[in-house]
């Protein structure tokens, strides 16, 4: 019930007691007296049409605030309430439709004159308020219903609000901590407490925390490991903080088991690079003490078949020819396996310098070619007139490429022979050895690049080897900034094709290094 206000004789101020009447109202109010004049005015109505109330007061509602389209009137005495939507004028110009309630009351001002109450409402404030009651029972929902444990500290770390999760998360019933102040001993072991600086309110208030990993203790005693945020935040004008407990034990020991396996995984691949760099070590030693008694073989080989003073017989002569036949083979494997080394200690540095091709090309082939005539087979060469006189690379290293797909041709081939041949076209250097051994499967292509990779791996097999030859070529020739590409047909043959991008040196630099 609102009073109204006397003046200083007793009598009724009738704007003050207005005044408290629309104060007293939820929504926008006006009242007019029965000069048509506004006599009191809240302050929702000053939020709704933009006028401050002080623009208000004593103005004609109509003429001069044209707020509505007519001057109001009304008769004596009472009249039931009216209320209808009207387009009304806001302060800036513009108009907005409300819905407005009008009542003529009668009150004991101005000898007895009526009063005309407006009541505005604003049909959106009407329907956020609705939502706001929506979105107010959906959090109740939520918070009802969520896993973590959702508080509320006042600045002297009295609890003010807990969900129903701190029951069964902590085991403890919320409602018999509201207003206390929390016993972080209950809730926290020592050394948690003192990791956190939990004593000292002042900072966290103002500051709080994000995502804090803690030890967090059960009303039984057992230890589980949470995740905890603390806002600052205001509730009711005053400062509080706001608070997240999250369950977080079984993503926290995952976590552990995976760290726990990775530095496990860290150890096994330390252990294999060390195994790894022990073999390729022994392998490297052995191979490079092997080569030399197998090469003293073949010397004496050699000297034995020139030395002998009498024709040696067949028997003997065949002897030597075998020994000497598996001494080279025994001195390539090794030698592929010393390359192999050298290639997995990054030892093989190219080292380009001009030098001419077409003797270069002609010396590949007369040091294989003697392998092919023992055989009974033919080794083609085709250089054409057009390539270039020099060529800037590592011959060396090229030499190793070329030798190992010659080598490869020859072992592979029983019948007929293998082509040599270079192409130079676009800076493109095309050198192909072709065979016409049994060729290679489609399932095959990709694999046979591989170190100790056959086609035919098993013991039994018609092609010895030891599978390097190729592996080797391939990462040579990367390593010369090169490719090899292959083609196949069973039971046709193959083509091997190694593609350097190459350029010719300038003529000029070539005569200015020779002199």
């Amino acid at each position: 019930m609102v009073r109204a206000r006397t003046g200083p004789h007793g009598t009724i101020d009738p704007y003050a007691h207005l005044q408290a009447l629309a104060d007293a109202c939820d929504c926008a109010v006006m009242a007019c007296l029965g000069d048509g004049k506004v006599a009191a005015a809240n302050g929702e109505a000053e939020r709704l049409l933009g006028w401050a109330r002080h623009e208000l007061i004593g103005r004609r509602l109509a003429s001069e605030l044209a707020l509505l389209p007519e001057e109001p009137s009304h008769p004596g005495g009472t009249a039931a309430p009216t209320e209808e939507r009207l387009p009304l004028k806001l302060r800036d110009g513009t108009r907005r439709t409300f819905s407005v309630r009008i009542a003529s009351l009668p009150a004991e001002v101005s000898g007895g004159a009526a009063i005309l109450w407006i009541g505005i409402r604003d049909p959106d404030t009407a329907g956020l308020k609705e939502r706001l009651r929506d979105l107010n029972g959906q959090l109740g929902v939520f918070l009802d219903h969520t896993t973590d444990v959702i508080f509320r500290l006042d600045p002297r770390g009295r609890l003010t609000f807990a969900n129903p999760a701190a029951r069964t998360v902590l085991g403890h019933d919320p409602a018999l901590w509201i207003g206390r102040e929390l016993e972080l001993a209950q809730f926290l072991p020592p050394e948690e407490i003192h990791r956190l600086n939990l004593d000292r309110s002042v900072r966290l208030l103002r500051e709080g925390f994000k995502n804090r990993l803690l030890q967090v203790r059960r009303r039984d005693g057992s230890i589980f490991w949470g995740l905890l945020t603390l806002a600052p935040t205001r509730y009711r004008n005053r400062r509080s903080l706001l608070g997240i407990l999250r369950d977080v034990s079984e993503f926290y020991h995952t976590r552990e088991a995976l760290v726990q396996q990775h530095l496990e995984l860290q150890q096994t691949v330390a252990q294999l690079e060390e195994a790894g760099r022990l073999q390729e070590q022994f392998v490297a030693n052995v191979t490079h003490e092997l080569r030399t008694p197998v090469t003293a073989i073949l010397i004496a080989c050699e000297v034995l078949q020139r030395d002998l003073r009498e024709p040696p017989r067949d028997q003997e002569g065949r002897h030597l020819a075998l020994i000497h036949r598996n001494a080279t083979t025994l001195l390539g494997t090794i030698n592929g396996l010393l390359d192999l080394a050298k290639l997995k200690r990054n030892a093989f540095l190219p080292r380009p310098y001009p030098f001419p091709l077409r003797p270069f090309l002609d010396g590949v082939a007369e040091e294989v070619e003697p392998l092919f005539v023992q055989k009974g087979l033919a080794l083609s060469r085709d250089f054409p007139l057009d390539l270039p006189e020099q060529i800037s690379s590592d011959p060396e290293l090229l030499h190793k490429v070329l030798i190992n797909l010659l080598s490869n041709a020859f072992k592979f081939t029983r019948q007929g022979g293998a082509a040599f041949s270079v192409r130079w076209s676009d800076r493109l250097l095309r050198v192909s050895v072709a065979d016409s051994g049994p060729g290679i499967p489609r399932d095959q292509l990709g694999l046979i690049f591989q170190e100790f990779r056959q086609v035919d791996g098993s013991d039994s097999r018609a092609y010895p080897g030891s599978g390097l030859g190729l592996a080797i070529a391939d990462s040579l020739t990367r390593l010369l900034g090169g490719t090899i590409e292959v083609t196949s047909v069973p039971g046709e043959g193959s083509v091997f094709t190694v593609i350097l991008p190459l350029a010719p040196p300038a003529r000029r630099r070539l005569v200015q290094e020779t002199a």
